[in-house]
């Protein structure tokens, strides 16, 4: 399998101290957070050497239930920033100290989006778990570009 890229995503919490090592034993580490984040934390993803995507934080009238807006452009942000061909997507207020088996089923199924069944909402159409997932870079870009064309007509209540 090419290279894999780890894409830290979401509000930085002191877990990134944990993941970013780890991560970066397999792979290359892109961090996207925002503006409001922790600037010590911050730090600590440029001190490793990560790539950074640091969003600003927007208040305004797109829809945005459970935070999907700014979970799509922060996600779309880092992935901006992957040049691998292959992208494992994390939260950043947690990390995976073995995401082998999650690299493994990347590579038996390339042609697919691999996930982890926590939490996944069999009620919602489209809902996988946002805990980790992974696939061609280029896949994750096309579903998280067609998640916000989906939303795009649709505003705050």
């Amino acid at each position: 399998m090419e290279q894999i890229t780890f894409l830290i995503q979401g509000p930085l919490t002191s877990e990134i101290s944990h993941a970013i090592p780890i991560y970066k034993r397999i792979g290359k580490v892109v961090v996207s957070c925002w503006n409001t984040d922790d600037s010590r934390l911050i730090q600590l993803a440029h001190d490793h050497k990560c790539k950074l995507a640091i969003n600003p934080m927007l208040e305004d009238n797109r829809y945005n239930f459970q935070n999907v807006s700014y979970h799509i452009d922060s996600t779309l942000a880092g992935l901006d920033q992957c040049d691998t061909g292959w992208v494992i997507k994390t939260r950043a207020d947690e990390y995976f100290t073995n995401p082998q088996s999650i690299i493994d089923s990347m590579h038996n199924n390339p042609d697919k989006l691999t996930v982890v069944n926590f939490l996944f909402r069999k009620d919602l159409i489209l809902h996988p778990s946002d805990h980790i997932m992974g696939g061609r870079t280029e896949d994750i870009v096309k579903m998280f570009e067609g998640a916000r064309e989906y939303i795009k007509d649709y505003s705050r209540n």
